[in-house]
């Protein structure tokens, strides 16, 4: 048995991990599966962290939700419970929101974060059956080579595009709600002269003094920074958009003399555009019901992925003023309880204390696995044991990286390694964004990269669903990108046949 991580993210949300885990790789996934499921486990090391298999295994779960998820009713039926179990989550979060954190009691502290877990848990558990199925790329293997096909037989299209087109989900994400939002609200500041004037100074306390005049725009100002303000805190923060930061982004649109009303027409008319692009291409491939039923699946994937992970940050944030509040009552640092399990969170609180070194440790380096349906948490030596059962990473000296078409186009740039928002600062317009993989707080350096190219993921993936609604030229699943490129390679990126050339090599620390 050996390990091999096949998925990485940044921060510190151990308790929505070990849901995932637990939803994972626990034994309700067995009683779908059929069989016992794969050995899984989760790294935990400074803040970073990375979904680990048993790769000698998880073939065999492949297969078996691969054959399941090939049922219409079986897709209808994980859809809908993934969509319920979302509710639910966002349910229990809207509760937390109306709630003062600092005057609950320790058993009404218990009740709340076992219901928000196991909420997460479910819509983990849902969630991660149509990625089973994708593993190893095997629905898109399915679409594409049905693609290659009719384009052998004459078909005049190009088998990435197509793909993408096909594959891109037509509901609406909460990244194009924040844009349609922002450029309503542009429009409504432009509709007025002096005020736009004001907003194009960009002196922020004076604008917001001029909004009192204006209370339709100053209240959809305040609804779109409380709807949105999660957008950066990804799992643990610490930043919490504000008015302040809204209010910069709407001076530098209008300084630079972007016309809200023209953005706000093309992106409504961005999922018109793609529902027809579909139509088109379904008319002229005229694919079986099998083939059909992939691309369906395929949507499907892509627009609950986008819908867990979006509302996975937006909860975290809401999450924050519990986390803080436990924090504050055992003397810990909120890093230090994001690395708690809420049965030790409880015990603790109710002790009045806890000890620090331990959880230091965890945060250094830990390993987490299931062991009869229960996470089992390994630090120091015991970790190191474990670290032992994974694949050594090779040197990677390569000239050309090979991954999956998102977004065709082509681009040539200087490549930025993007990780966490920290990053942000160093993206320049028309930069290449490389990225393990990206997620919403990384969406103000995705809207200025020129490409954007990832070691993981499918094309249902955040970064792929991103790409086609800021039609940004995206390759995803290299598994490289992120450890073959450096700050200030120069990369040419041709998308529609999902190859990234390195034209030159920046300096090497």
């Amino acid at each position: 048995m050996h390990f091999e991580i096949i998925a990485r993210d940044f921060g510190s949300p151990f308790i929505h991990q070990l849901s995932y885990l637990d939803g994972t790789a626990g034994k309700d996934l067995g009683k779908i599966i059929k069989r016992k499921p794969s050995v899984a486990c989760l790294i935990f090391n400074n803040r970073h962290f990375g979904y680990s298999w048993d790769v000698d295994n998880i073939e065999k779960d492949v297969a078996s939700m691969f054959k399941l998820i090939q049922n219409p009713e079986f897709l209808k039926s994980v859809r809908n419970k993934n969509i319920e179990s979302i509710h639910e989550l966002e349910r229990k979060i809207r509760l937390l929101q109306k709630t003062d954190a600092s005057k609950l009691s320790v058993r009404e502290i218990e009740e709340t974060m076992n219901g928000i877990y196991a909420a997460w848990r479910e819509m983990n558990l849902f969630g991660h059956l149509i990625n089973l199925a994708d593993f190893f790329n095997s629905i898109g293997k399915v679409i594409t080579r049905f693609l290659e096909e009719k384009k052998a037989q004459g078909a005049g299209i190009e088998v990435g595009e197509a793909f993408s087109k096909l594959t891109s989900p037509l509901e609406t994400s909460k990244i194009m709600e924040q844009e349609m939002s922002f450029y309503n609200l542009l429009a409504l500041i432009q509709a007025n002269k002096k005020l736009e004037k004001e907003f194009k100074s960009g002196a922020t306390k004076k604008i917001i003094e001029s909004l009192k005049a204006f209370p339709f725009i100053e209240n959809a100002l305040k609804t779109h920074v409380r709807d949105f303000d999660w957008l950066s805190f990804s799992y643990d923060g610490p930043t919490i958009l504000d008015e302040d930061y809204f209010i910069g982004l709407l001076s530098s649109e209008a300084r630079q003399g972007i016309d809200g009303k023209q953005k706000l027409r093309e992106l409504q008319e961005h999922g018109k555009e793609t529902a027809l692009e579909q139509k088109k291409l379904l008319d002229e491939l005229k694919p079986p019901a099998e083939i059909m039923h992939f691309i369906e699946v395929a949507k499907t994937s892509g627009y609950l992925k986008a819908y867990r992970k979006e509302t996975t940050y937006w909860a975290s944030r809401h999450l924050d003023s519990l986390i803080k509040e436990i924090a504050r009552k055992l003397c810990l640092s909120p890093l230090q309880v994001r690395h708690m399990t809420v049965s030790e969170m409880i015990s603790c609180l109710k002790k009045g204390k806890a000890d620090a070194d331990w959880l230091n440790d965890r945060i250094k380096t830990c390993v987490v696995t299931m062991v009869k349906g229960k996470a089992v948490i390994f630090s120091g030596k015991k970790a190191e044991k474990w670290l032992k059962l994974f694949k050594e990473q090779e040197e990677i000296n390569v000239t050309e990286l090979k991954g999956e078409t998102a977004f065709p186009g082509k681009a040539k740039g200087m490549v930025k390694l993007i990780e966490q928002a920290s990053d942000i600062p160093k993206m320049r317009k028309g930069d290449i964004l490389i990225s393990a993989s990206t997620n919403p707080s990384l969406l103000p350096a995705m809207k200025l990269a020129s490409a954007i190219v990832t070691d993981e993921g499918g094309v249902v993936c955040h970064a792929a669903i991103v790409s086609r609604e800021l039609k940004i030229p995206c390759v995803v699943g290299t598994k490289i990108a992120s450890r073959a490129l450096h700050d200030g390679d120069i990369v040419e990126v041709d998308a529609a046949q999902g190859t990234v050339k390195i034209i030159s090599k920046g300096e090497r620390k």
